[in-house]
């Protein structure tokens, strides 16, 4: 019973946090006139996102009780994800140091998400 609500839980925290930034990847990269990355951009959903999600990991034991709701973890997953899609952009869709600094740093605001999320 409990593996079966954890996997629900899971389940809707993926498909909640599963956000598609592309666009506003894509408009970032427009104005500071990256045309090639704001192409790249306007498709990096899927690309960005199953990186993303095949290296997060549902660990649960640090999730504590969290009555105060995720205190802005939120907007910091996305605005994280949003760098680590621009980044990875401008590198031509290749792995770079700055792409995968970018992708650490979505990773670990998605991680912490999850701890205050699931608790």
């Amino acid at each position: 019973m409990k593996r079966e609500a954890r996997q629900r839980l899971e389940q809707t925290f993926r498909a909640t946090l599963d956000r598609n930034v592309s666009l506003l990847a894509a408009d970032y990269c427009k104005s500071e006139g990256l045309g090639e990355a704001a192409s790249l951009c306007e498709t990096s959903h899927e690309s960005v996102s199953r990186s993303l999600w095949s290296k997060f990991g549902f660990d649960w034991s640090h999730v504590q009780e969290n009555p105060g709701g995720t205190s802005g973890r939120m907007s910091r997953f996305v605005a994280a994800k949003l760098e680590y899609t621009v980044a990875w952009a401008v590198a031509g869709a290749r792995e770079t140091v700055e792409v995968v600094n970018a992708e650490k740093a979505a990773l670990e605001a998605l991680h912490l998400l999850w701890l205050e999320w699931a608790g």
